[in-house]
């Protein structure tokens, strides 16, 4: 539900506020796993595809958005996670497989 809500909200938001450009929105289906791949320059780049794309987005994200104390770090834990981001741990070694393992359970869902 807050999903629903998050995206309700914010996406409009940003439509009015940024007026981003969709372009090639067409090739994306409707049903089935999908991958979008994008040359983001800042980290609102996933936001603004995820709450602008019709269907759920999915996208990985550095660990440290939603492991924050207080309540600046749940608010942001909660944005971030309703949000779609699979976080991922950048401390090297096998921290990123968690997060690999994960896209590929979204993808084998059909996300």
């Amino acid at each position: 539900m807050s999903r629903i809500v998050l995206k309700a909200i914010l996406g409009l938001l940003m439509r009015v506020l940024y007026r981003p450009k969709v372009e090639g929105a067409e090739h994306i289906p409707g049903t089935g796993p999908v991958i979008l791949a994008g040359n983001h320059t800042t980290f609102i780049d996933s936001l603004f595809v995820s709450l602008i794309v019709k269907r759920q987005v999915y996208f990985i994200g550095k660990n440290e958005y939603v492991t924050g104390k207080g309540f600046k770090g749940r608010l942001m834990a909660w944005f971030f996670s309703s949000s779609g981001m699979v976080p991922v741990d950048r401390d090297g070694g096998n921290g990123g497989v968690a997060a690999l393992m994960t896209g590929r359970r979204i993808l084998d869902e059909g996300k």
